[in-house]
């Protein structure tokens, strides 16, 4: 065969790897469609009655929008949004009903009011009679997460959103990347949807694409354990994936979570469903999923935040087969809520489908992205 005939040859692969792929490419466009629709309007601001007193002495009247990784972001009339490092507040109150969440893994419902200790905050949780209340102590240094019982459900969600772009003249290879992550959260449970997509094309090769769309619930038990229900779209042409679908259930444990780290541990067992690519077989098959999940932040500026994620997934039904997934990201806040994100991604497999060019696929990305 010519180099003429293999190079059509490998374009008309192309053509219907990509002709195949395009419902993937659509459900990513959809959900980005779905976060501008969502996230675009805004509500109407809340009274701002909240009082946040700090070590200086200043008593900042605000509305409380959050506490999240040892930052507490008030919003006020004539400055915006303000963040201030938790461990400078002496005393709060809000008449707001916030989730109050502490180290051991308690959830308090009610407001907040100072405590005559400023290490300490006072937590009242009401019944209905509201002469009933229940008063509680907490450390301050103990409390990882306040956020508003928000009650319109915009108001519950939370994204980061990055994209990135390259291009090298010499080898004519051209990547683009786009990466979402969209959380929803109650006092009874937290739900996330991960999308990424790293497209890369070049002249010589048929494209490759590397895209999965997650989705993570967990409900909230007792002394930090979840119930997890978990499932997912993946494709990876390297690994000769053209669609993976898959879902389970399992449970996990947040070991460690404070004001500047996090670490949980997991596991599952998950239906999957794998199509090969180039009209490859279709297996149906059951795994397990054992993973941990990192992170680490640092709350001065600028604002920096490790995240790192691994999976071992051995197959129950297919003998032998175990496949790995890593993913590790930085993040550096530029300007406030825009960052710049390193990521190194790398996924293995020991038995990969027939048509797979190799058992490992790995890179490392940049892009930039806003916080919404």
């Amino acid at each position: 065969m010519g180099h003429g005939s293999v190079y059509r040859h490998r374009k008309e692969v192309d053509r219907r790897i990509t002709n195949k792929r395009m419902p993937a490419l659509r459900g990513v466009a959809a959900l980005v469609g779905l976060l501008l629709l969502l996230l675009g309007p805004t509500a109407a601001p809340a009274p701002k009655t909240d009082k946040v007193t700090v070590k200086n002495g200043d008593v900042i009247t605000c509305e409380i929008k959050s506490l999240r990784r040892g930052i507490l972001r008030v919003g006020t009339d004539s400055m915006g949004d303000l963040d201030i490092e938790w461990e400078d507040v002496v005393a709060v109150t809000s008449d707001q009903d916030l989730l109050i969440e502490t180290t051991d893994g308690t959830h308090y419902l009610g407001t907040l009011a100072p405590a005559g200790d400023p290490a300490m905050i006072e937590v009242h949780v009401a019944d209905e009679d509201e002469a009933d209340a229940e008063v509680h102590e907490i450390p301050k240094w103990g409390v990882v997460l306040i956020t508003p019982i928000e009650k319109k459900f915009i108001d519950k969600l939370k994204a980061d959103l990055s994209l990135g772009y390259s291009f090298t003249k010499s080898s004519d290879v051209a990547q683009f990347t786009f990466a979402a992550d969209v959380r929803y959260r109650t006092e009874k449970f937290r739900l996330r949807i991960n999308a990424s997509s790293i497209i890369t094309d070049q002249k010589i090769a048929p494209t490759s694409r590397t895209q999965e769309i997650l989705a993570d619930y967990r409900y909230f038990l007792k002394n930090r354990w979840f119930a997890l229900a978990l499932g997912g779209l993946q494709q990876n042409t390297e690994l000769g994936i053209d669609l993976r679908t898959f879902a389970g259930g399992g449970g996990g444990r947040n070991l460690i979570q404070t004001n500047r780290s996090g670490l949980s541990l997991f596991s599952a067992v998950t239906a999957v469903n794998e199509q090969a690519t180039e009209g490859g077989d279709t297996t149906d098959s059951v795994e397990a999923q054992l993973g941990l999940d990192y992170r680490f932040f640092v709350f001065n500026t600028p604002k920096r935040d490790v995240h790192v994620l691994f999976v071992v997934i051995p197959s129950l039904t297919e003998s032998g087969r175990v496949r790995t997934q890593l993913d590790t990201r930085f993040k550096l806040e530029l300007v406030k809520d825009f960052f710049w994100e390193l990521r190194f991604f790398a996924s293995t497999d020991n038995k990969p489908p027939s048509g797979a060019i190799s058992d490992s696929d790995y890179g490392i990305i940049t892009s930039f992205g806003y916080s919404l």
